[in-house]
């Protein structure tokens, strides 16, 4: 996607991207040598990104430069912006809606120049047909390539493109169409939640719309049939059939409530553990596939000493998402990698669990998955380590124990209830002791266990000690301190 934006932008949005991971003080040096940019382009750029984005500040002292967002989230919209000045979109996000006859057309709408749309367009057919095997033709213009992959397409354009509070979608009105989705999901027992519930209304829609305009997909199979028997003469059924005919001129017969919901049509997918275990006693491909996976969850639980309270669920989740084939809207990306940016966070965060992890989604994506990418991999990664229920929770218990010396020269019961709201505020695996010696010696201090010690009275700095000195209360102050020490005494241990 990068290959049609303008370098200008390409380059201010790996600056905004550079700033906001570093999180911290950069030198000058490092930033243009990190974009590859020049000192006096640099500076023209974060000037033009201050007045584009009020909400982000990029502070200096003495060539220090450091990024501030009023609200972390506003990353997200910045990388919105960047999707929404890529001239090629606007024309696909219009092509749903009318026919485009002219590039001049797209031309006109985005500032462009005609001959620089029909670059544009030469660069984006290369980047379909690498990502989506898909492309552009004209006139008019329109997609060719498999309809699955066109729709996949538009699923990852309207995911990045748009926040979670704008409804993208201007000839559907959005109340009526969710109570249509929900009465699909409901029946089918198909559980909706937050994200699961935008991501099939974005779906959905993206559907609708291809099928108004001719773009179907062949039902293959009857995997419905008994389904659309049973409700085509329910009044709930009833009632939204006429909405659908009444606002779309089309009939919600079998073959249209297929191409609506046809994401969750597949015949390698299972909705349920017990008909994932039924198929494996029949199909050996099934079989095989699940034993891996149990495997896998046996040698992590065996490995980290973990435990697994939704077993079957789990099991037959990663089962589908290892056979996943563009299906959701979480699984690739066009510009913003944040499933790739979730790994990388976890890689560092927990480096010996994140190895194993790693090892086995390739082994399974590899052998399992004809369309095999780094891509899917993480993916496959996200979902193992977010549907272990209770995971973050026992891989902290299992980190190394932090240990907190807490000192008090008023009396024996302050020095205690600085204790207990020092537990209060960190986590289980941080174990805080009151000192219990009759005098304070150094030597002593710097050989002991304790990682930080949290004292009102002064004390010299000791090496490979922390030092918080709190001022008889643990203040909001204090407790900010002794976070940043913990991360600093994790950092250090991991490292060690």
């Amino acid at each position: 996607m990068r290959q049609i934006m303008s370098r200008t932008n390409v380059r201010r949005m790996d600056l905004i991207q550079f700033l906001y991971d570093e999180n911290d003080w950069v030198t000058l040096d490092s930033i243009v040598q990190a974009v590859g940019c020049s000192e006096k382009t640099f500076l023209k750029d974060i000037a033009e990104l201050e007045a584009i984005f009020p909400t982000i500040k990029i502070n200096n002292i003495q060539k220090l430069y450091r990024l501030e967002l009023e609200n972390d989230s506003d990353i997200q919209q910045i990388m919105k912006y960047f999707l929404a000045e890529i001239p090629m979109l606007k024309m696909v996000e219009d092509m749903l809606y009318k026919p485009i006859n002219h590039l001049n057309e797209v031309a006109e709408a985005t500032n462009s120049s005609e001959p620089t749309m029909y670059r544009l367009l030469a660069e984006f057919n290369q980047f379909l047909r690498k990502q989506y095997n898909i492309e552009i033709k004209g006139r008019p213009y329109y997609f060719e390539g498999n309809e699955v992959d066109i729709r996949f397409f538009y699923y990852q354009y309207f995911t990045e493109r748009y926040c979670i509070m704008e409804w993208p979608f201007p000839t559907i009105d959005e109340k009526p169409f969710e109570e249509l989705i929900l009465y699909f999901t409901k029946s089918n027992n198909l559980p909706m939640k937050f994200a699961s519930f935008r991501s099939m209304k974005l779906m959905t829609a993206v559907n609708l719309l291809r099928g108004l305009a001719g773009h179907n997909i062949e039902n293959i199979d009857d995997s419905i049939r008994e389904y659309y028997d049973q409700k085509q003469k329910n009044p709930k059924f009833l009632q939204q059939a006429e909405y659908f005919q009444t606002t779309f001129g089309k009939p919600l017969d079998y073959d249209q409530i297929f191409d609506l919901f046809v994401n969750f049509n597949h015949t390698n997918h299972y909705f349920n553990y017990a008909e994932l275990v039924e198929a494996s006693q029949t199909d050996a491909k099934v079989k095989a596939l699940l034993s891996d996976i149990e495997a896998m969850v046996s040698h992590l639980k065996k490995t980290f000493g973990l435990e697994l309270t939704n077993p079957e669920a789990y099991i037959f989740t990663l089962y589908n998402t290892v056979l996943i084939d563009r299906q959701n809207t979480t699984s690739s990306f066009l510009l913003v990698d944040r499933i790739g940016n979730f790994c990388h966070k976890l890689k560092k965060k927990y480096p010996d669990f994140y190895q194993e992890v790693e090892q086995a989604a390739i082994y399974l994506v590899k052998h399992y998955n004809s369309k095999c990418t780094t891509t899917l991999q993480n993916y496959l990664i996200y979902i193992i380590f977010n549907h272990w229920d209770q995971l973050v929770v026992q891989l902290n218990e299992i980190e190394p124990k932090i240990y907190i010396l807490v000192i008090s020269d008023l009396d024996d019961f302050h020095v205690k209830a600085i204790c207990d709201l020092a537990n209060y505020y960190t986590s289980q695996n941080v174990i805080v002791e009151a000192f219990q010696d009759l005098t304070i010696d150094i030597n002593n201090l710097e050989q002991s266990k304790y990682h930080i010690i949290a004292t009102n009275v002064h004390i010299e700095q000791i090496k490979n000690k922390q030092i918080i000195f709190y001022d008889d209360l643990i203040t909001n102050e204090v407790i900010i301190k002794v976070q940043k020490a913990l991360f600093d005494v994790r950092a250090n241990l991991k490292n060690s």
